[in-house]
């Protein structure tokens, strides 16, 4: 199945991407990257880079099949990649697996897993949680990491190599007051990450976590107006609860996020000891 971008989310954001790959154009060379969440933001912005690399991509997201196939998928190809998009929940255990299964019929392997899908959840003090507000945040946070990480390891574990990336977020490693399903659904990625590594390092697997500040994406644009609808705060005020956590004093753009290096170094073919971190530290 092939999925396709929200026609309602915002402009993507790349800034030069040529510039940004110049110097480690072909790494990736033969490589295959199966990249959650790829219709936009954080995920797109990763999937562009590594095709830039030289891997091919393999991309879902929840949205139709098409649009995806017509951005990202189409993005991915002008690079002179392979491109194969899916629409998956990847909180729903035979949709992950039906998903790995065929990416593995059509390219044989998968080298690199980013696991990006995430959603902000609600804005409210835990005493008025639903527990059905509390679940969906952790399925689709918590529950997708490990199901997508079981379905590529078999394959990884088979031929003795492979690098898995998971986000996890800032809030993975501070607490964020009314948004407890979330803090505790990023801290919960931390703690898999670094256990997983433990358990399938002698394979030659790496597991890492990504931990990024506040980036302009559609998932933290979502955040702010929730917590202005819930907490009666203005605009800028919510606004200021996040750009006051990141050095800049502003919303970073995802062509701009230094993570991006940081997920390329631990995917890199030179990346064979760093394994269960959490970057940035």
């Amino acid at each position: 199945m092939v999925t396709h971008r929200n026609a309602g989310t915002r402009p993507r954001k790349f800034g030069n991407i040529k510039h940004h790959t110049e110097e480690l154009m072909g790494r990736l060379e033969s490589k295959v990257a199966l990249i959650t969440g790829g219709a936009r933001g954080n995920a797109e912005a990763i999937a562009l880079r590594y095709a830039a690399e030289g891997a091919d991509i393999v991309t879902c997201d929840i949205v139709p099949a098409e649009e995806l196939d017509n951005t990202t998928g189409k993005a991915v190809r002008k690079t002179g990649r392979r491109a194969l998009c899916f629409e998956t929940d990847v909180s729903d255990e035979s949709q992950v697996n039906d998903m790995v299964e065929t990416a593995m019929a059509e390219f044989g392997k998968i080298d690199i897993c980013v696991h990006v899908v995430g959603i902000a959840g609600p804005t409210q003090d835990i005493q008025h949680l639903t527990h059905a507000e509390w679940r969906n945040v952790l399925a689709v946070n918590v529950d997708s990491a490990f199901l997508v990480c079981r379905a590529v390891l078999p394959h990884m574990i088979e031929r003795q190599t492979g690098r898995i990336i998971l986000f996890s977020s800032a809030t993975g490693k501070q607490p964020l007051p009314h948004r407890t399903p979330y803090a505790a659904s990023k801290m919960g990625i931390i703690g898999l990450t670094r256990t997983l590594a433990a358990e399938v390092g002698r394979h030659k697997i790496t597991v890492n976590a990504i931990c990024p500040g506040y980036v302009d994406t559609d998932i933290v644009r979502a955040a702010i107006s929730e917590i202005v609808s819930k907490t009666g705060r203005t605009e800028n005020e919510a606004m200021q609860h996040f750009t006051d956590s990141n050095p800049q004093g502003r919303l970073v753009e995802t062509s701009e996020a230094p993570e991006h290096r940081e997920i390329w170094i631990l995917c890199g073919p030179g990346n064979n000891g760093g394994d269960g971190f959490a970057a940035p530290p």
